[in-house]
């Protein structure tokens, strides 16, 4: 009956100190409970206000960099969960959805 408990568990992220303890809290029920953990990042697309022609290109620019930074970030707690899998019989790691370009 208890690993009927959670079948999914979603974890919502901002990469915080706070947010990487929930993360390891996650894992060790998964685990424990045999359910799949979802690691989840929102990131929303700028507003660009005033002229675009002039803030676009910038804008576009700093937002492909958080993109990427966010994606870096993904993979690295991605990678730390095949660890713990690994070694401790931690939770399965789901595939990772793409996220559609701007």
């Amino acid at each position: 009956m208890a690993s009927n408990l959670f079948l999914r568990i979603v974890v919502p992220t901002d990469f915080s100190e706070c947010a990487e303890r929930a993360w390891a809290v996650a894992q060790r029920v998964a685990g424990t409970l045999r359910s799949e953990v979802v690691l989840a990042h929102i990131l929303v697309e700028p507003i660009v206000y005033g002229d675009p022609t002039l803030a676009a290109d910038s804008t576009l620019q700093l937002f492909e960099q958080g993109r990427k930074w966010v994606e870096d970030e993904l993979e690295k707690w991605a990678v730390s969960t095949l660890v713990n899998k690994a070694d401790n019989n931690g939770p399965e790691l789901l595939d990772r959805v793409p996220v559609p370009s701007p």
